[in-house]
């Protein structure tokens, strides 16, 4: 074909590129980790570097503070003991104290109780079957008739029934059911003074409570007791001229009415709200509901408590020389177990002698494992460098703050910090997320220091201890916080403060904050709305 060539020719061009090595993405890694993530990683490094060793460990420290010598605890027990024996004796029985205990799951705790209040074997069995059933939160992961031996005739639906009931009464109470909803019913019905609205509520009517005043509460009943009344009577398929009713039929003739936890609610057989109907029945009802449980299982749940523990630490020291305050910063290792190179491999390493003995792929691996050791140890001792230096420049610059306390945080920027430190920012970055400073007003994440900024006037009002100039965010969230707790304090009952009432507060204190920010960081205060706030 004309034109067409099949001819092939080099080109050569030149680019600037940049690659990260690996050493250097894991250097970046170790930025981001936090102090437990850090530690555990610094176990599975020695474990695969044979010249990477821990020199000193926290936590074998605290083992061996508590260990008993043999001769000294037979001196215990034929009370010879001598002063140090009793010692190490007191140490031992303080650690044995002190240790936590085991955590009971929920099946465990269930079980216990199973057991003792049903004696027959298939029973047991299948209750056994029905509570590890259960997740986390205490509810059924697949429906318990799926749970039956079709070929067990003594795996029968109303054995199945009579084990739910069982386990549904134990502690904690509403276990082995749907969900929520049902959970809070089956916990309703066990209580024997339970107002009535509030079992009917209950009963697969809880779209009613949303956002509802005792007020409006009473108003959507009455809406929904006329409509009831209106529309009684008037089905001719015989089943009654209501939708509970109807469901009833449906799930009877689907055979799941009589097996509890099957994943449909059971409707009362009056669908019209129980008499008298009255704003105080409405709040007493609203205020038993929230009074239970929507989640039975929660309190055994294996995630436990997360501690948390400061890397760094400022401390407040009088100045004598200018007559005010400084503050010493300093990195709190914790359990961070120390590392260094084992002087076997390195003894072997300057050893002459040993190295032209050893073969080829010793030798290699020998070095390897050496540089990589020291390469290791230069990387986490950078992490606590930088750690240190963002600390220490964060309370240069936040100084308002650790002198008289949260409501003076300045506005900042990482990428302030990052230009002062001659860093990139994602580095401040990595270092602020998941690092905690423990100073007299608390204990803080670092990325707690960065906040945006709130322009502020000064304040009108006379009397008040303002910062000067730009706001951070953080403080004008703090501010709010107190405002809406004063007021409630000082006003119990009243009213409580809208949204463009608490925005017209800010004002007159030099804050300008429209009414939808106002409502920003209420939400993130966690707070409710006014309307929420009634009572």
């Amino acid at each position: 074909m004309p034109g067409f060539s099949m001819n092939f020719t080099q080109h050569q061009k030149q680019s600037l590129q940049l690659k990260l090595s690996p050493q250097m993405i894991q250097s970046l890694s170790f930025l981001a980790m936090n102090t437990q993530e850090l530690c555990d990683f610094i176990y599975e490094e020695t474990q695969r570097n044979p010249a990477l060793e821990i020199v000193r460990d926290a936590r074998r420290d605290m083992e061996s503070v508590v260990r008993i010598d043999r001769n000294i605890s037979d001196n215990v027990r034929t009370g010879e003991a001598s002063a140090a024996g009793k010692e190490e004796s007191d140490n031992f029985q303080s650690f044995l104290e002190n240790v936590p205990q085991p955590q009971e799951s929920l099946q465990e705790h269930l079980l216990f109780q199973f057991r003792l209040s049903v004696r027959n074997p298939e029973d047991i069995a299948l209750g056994i079957k029905l509570i590890d059933n259960l997740d986390s939160r205490g509810f059924n992961r697949e429906p318990p008739e799926n749970l039956l031996d079709r070929l067990d005739s003594r795996e029968t639906p109303e054995r199945l029934r009579y084990c739910l009931d069982i386990i549904r009464q134990l502690d904690p109470p509403g276990c082995a059911t749907s969900g929520p909803e049902e959970s809070l019913l089956v916990q309703a019905q066990q209580i024997p003074d339970a107002p009535p609205l509030a079992l009917y509520l209950l009963d697969g009517r809880l779209s009613l409570l949303e956002r509802s005043r005792p007020a409006t509460l009473l108003k959507k009943l009455q809406e929904l007791a006329e409509r009831e009344t209106a529309g009684s009577g008037k089905d001719s398929s015989g089943t009654g001229g209501t939708g509970e009713a109807r469901r009833a039929a449906a799930d009877t003739a689907s055979g799941t009415a009589g097996i509890p936890g099957s994943g449909k609610m059971a409707m009362t057989a009056e669908p019209v709200p129980p008499q008298p109907l009255t704003e105080a029945a409405c709040s007493a009802a609203v205020d038993f509901i929230r009074s239970l449980e929507p989640l039975p299982g929660r309190r055994f749940s294996s995630s436990g408590t997360r501690f948390i523990a400061p890397d760094v630490r400022v401390t407040k020291i009088p100045d004598e020389e200018n007559g005010g305050v400084r503050f010493q910063v300093e990195l709190l290792r914790g359990m961070l177990p120390q590392v260094a190179v084992s002087p076997s491999f390195k003894s072997v390493l300057n050893s002459d002698s040993v190295l032209k003995s050893a073969g080829k792929e010793e030798k290699k691996f020998i070095k390897n494992a050496v540089r990589d050791a020291e390469w290791f140890i230069d990387v986490v001792q950078q992490r606590e460098a930088t750690l240190l230096k963002t600390a220490r420049l964060l309370v240069d610059i936040q100084h308002t703050f650790f002198e008289k306390g949260p409501k003076f945080l300045i506005p900042l920027r990482m990428k302030d910090v990052a230009e002062k430190m001659n860093v990139h920012e994602t580095t401040v970055s990595r270092i602020a997320n998941g690092k905690y400073l423990q100073c007299e007003w608390g204990l803080f994440e670092l990325k707690y220091f960065f906040s945006s900024k709130v322009e502020a006037k000064p304040a009108p009002v006379s009397g008040l201890e303002q910062p000067a100039g730009v706001r951070s965010k953080e403080s004008v969230k703090l501010e709010l916080k107190e405002m809406i707790q004063a007021y409630e304090t000082e006003h119990p009952g009243a009213k409580p403060l809208s949204d463009q009432k608490l925005s017209d507060m800010l004002a007159a204190r030099g804050i300008q904050v429209a009414r939808r920010t106002v409502a920003k960081y209420r939400g993130e205060l966690q707070i409710e709305s006014s309307f929420d706030r009634k009572k």
